[in-house]
C-alpha cells in the first residue's frame, strides 16, 4: 500500500506541475457463484478484489481580498486502496397455505486498507486581467499537510424473513450483526484503534390497495465505518411511499418520502484556507422522490424521476448548525427515452437513446457562503446486437460538451466534459 501511495504521489506531482490534472486508476476482479438445490433451496457466492491509486492537482486563485493580483495556492491529494469483500448466502422458499415464505441468511466480510496524502503551498500571486503563468510545485520537496491511513476488516452475519399474507400483505424483517475492527493512523505516526459490534434491524411493510396500487412502509438502521474517525457512522431512515402499476399498459409509477438522520459523518470544512475534514455529530435530510417508468410501445420506453432533498446540520457543536449540507442540490430531475428498432435478416436490434439531466443550485461548502450553477446536461446511448450473443453499446455523457461551475470545497471546479465509451460484451 505505501508503494501504491508513492506510485500515486508521483503521478500528483506531475499534475500540479501541468497547472490541474486528475489521475485515476482501477483494477478489479469479481467472482460470483450460485447454485439451485431445488426444493425452494438456493445456494449465492460472491467475491471481489480491487486496488485503486487516484490523485489530483491544481492551482487555486484564493481571491479573498477581491484584489487583483490575487492569491493563488497548489492543492493536491494523492490516495489508494485495496479492497476484499466476499458474500455468501443460503434462500429458502416455502408456502404455507395462504402465507409465503422466504427466508435469508448470510455472512460477509470485508478487509481494506487505504492511504490518502494532501499537500498544499502558497504559489506566486497572478494578475487575472494579464495572467502570467509560473509553472508547478515540485511535491517531492514538500511535506504534506494532512493524511491518514485506514485499516478496517469487518465481519458480519445478516437475517431476513419476508412473509406474504394472501398476496396482500409483505412483511419483510432483517437483523444485522457487524463487528468491525477500525484503525486510523495520522500523519504524526498516531494511531487510534477500535472495536465495535453493532446489530441493526430493518422492518418492511407493503399492503395491496388493489391489484394495481400498493402501499409501503420501510425503516432501517444502518452502521458502517466513518472516514475521519474510529466511531462508527450510523444511520436511521424511515420511509413512506406509494406504487401503482395500471393494469392497461406496462408501466409503473411510484412516489416516496423519507426522513434519514445520520452521525459522526465527515466534511470538508470550506471556511479553513486549505479546507480541512472535519466531523459532524449529527445531521438530517428529508425528501421526495418520483419516478416513473413506461413501455409507451414494444419499441420506445421512457424513464423520468424527479427528487427533492432538504438537508440540515442539526449538531449542536457545529459552527454551520442550522445550515443545509454542501454539494448536496435540493432539486434533482431526468428524464430517459429509447427505442429499438428491430432486426432484420443479417442485422440486429439498434437501440437509441437520449436523454436530459437537471440538477440545481447547490452550496458550495456547509458555511452556505455561496452557491454553485444550476444545469441540464444531454446524455445519448447506441447499441447493436452483432450476434445474438454479442452486444456492442456506446454511452455518451455530456453530449453536447456543456460546462458549468459545480459546488466545490476551496477551489472553482467545473463538471466534466463530454465523455464516450463503448463497451462490447458476449454472454455464453
Amino acid at each position: 500500500m505505501c508503494s501504491s501511495s508513492r506510485r500515486t504521489g508521483q503521478r500528483t506531482a506531475q499534475a500540479v506541475k501541468n497547472r490541474g490534472a486528475l489521475e485515476n486508476e482501477r483494477t478489479s476482479l469479481s467472482v460470483l457463484f450460485d447454485h439451485d438445490f431445488g426444493n425452494g433451496l438456493k445456494f449465492g457466492a460472491n467475491a471481489r478484489y480491487s486496488d485503486e491509486d487516484r490523485g489530483f492537482g491544481y492551482v487555486y486563485i484564493w481571491d479573498a481580498d477581491g484584489l487583483n493580483p490575487a492569491d493563488r495556492y497548489y492543492f493536491a491529494n494523492a490516495s489508494s486502496a485495496e479492497q476484499f469483500a466476499a458474500d455468501v448466502h443460503l434462500q429458502y422458499d416455502a408456502d404455507f397455505g395462504t402465507v409465503g415464505s422466504r427466508t435469508l441468511v448470510g455472512l460477509q466480510y470485508s478487509d481494506i486498507s487505504a492511504d490518502s496524502r494532501t499537500w498544499y503551498a502558497p504559489a506566486s500571486s497572478i494578475d487575472y486581467t494579464d495572467p502570467v503563468y509560473t509553472g508547478g510545485l515540485d511535491l517531492d520537496a514538500l511535506a504534506p499537510y494532512t493524511g491518514t491511513r485506514t485499516d478496517d476488516s469487518i465481519a458480519s452475519i445478516y437475517l431476513q424473513e419476508e412473509l406474504t399474507f394472501s398476496d396482500r400483505l409483505i412483511a419483510t424483517i432483517g437483523l444485522r450483526h457487524d463487528r468491525m475492527d477500525l484503525s486510523r493512523t495520522a500523519l504524526d505516526g498516531t494511531r487510534t484503534q477500535a472495536d465495535f459490534n453493532k446489530t441493526t434491524s430493518r422492518l418492511g411493510l407493503t399492503y395491496k390497495i388493489t391489484p394495481e396500487l400498493s402501499t409501503y412502509f420501510s425503516y432501517a438502521e444502518s452502521v458502517l465505518p466513518a472516514a475521519l474517525t474510529v466511531e462508527p457512522e450510523e444511520g436511521e431512515q424511515y420511509e413512506l411511499g406509494m406504487k401503482y402499476r395500471p393494469a392497461a399498459m406496462n408501466a409503473l409509477f411510484t412516489a416516496a418520502v423519507y426522513d434519514l438522520r445520520k452521525t459522526n459523518i465527515t466534511r470538508q470544512d470550506t471556511s479553513e484556507n486549505p479546507p480541512v475534514p472535519r466531523t459532524i455529530g449529527e445531521i438530517r435530510a428529508r425528501g421526495i422522490e418520483l419516478e416513473a417508468r413506461a413501455e409507451i410501445s414494444p419499441e420506445l420506453n421512457l424513464i423520468a424521476a424527479y427528487s427533492y432533498t432538504d438537508t440540515e446540520i442539526t449538531d449542536r457543536l457545529s459552527p454551520n448548525q442550522g445550515n443545509s449540507l454542501g454539494n448536496v442540490p435540493r432539486h434533482l430531475a431526468s428524464v430517459w427515452m429509447d427505442y429499438t428498432l428491430q432486426g432484420q435478416g443479417a442485422r440486429g436490434d439498434m437501440t437509441f437513446g437520449i436523454g436530459a439531466r437537471y440538477k440545481g443550485t447547490a452550496y458550495n461548502g456547509d458555511d452556505n457562503g455561496s452557491k454553485s450553477d444550476a444545469a441540464v446536461l444531454i446524455d445519448a446511448a447506441y447499441s447493436y446486437a452483432l450476434r445474438k450473443d454479442t452486444v456492442l453499446s456506446v454511452n455518451v455523457t455530456n453530449l453536447l460538451d456543456e460546462k458549468h461551475r459545480e459546488a466545490a470545497s476551496g477551489a472553482i471546479t467545473y463538471n466534466p466534459g463530454r465523455e464516450i465509451t463503448a463497451t462490447l460484451r458476449r454472454t455464453w
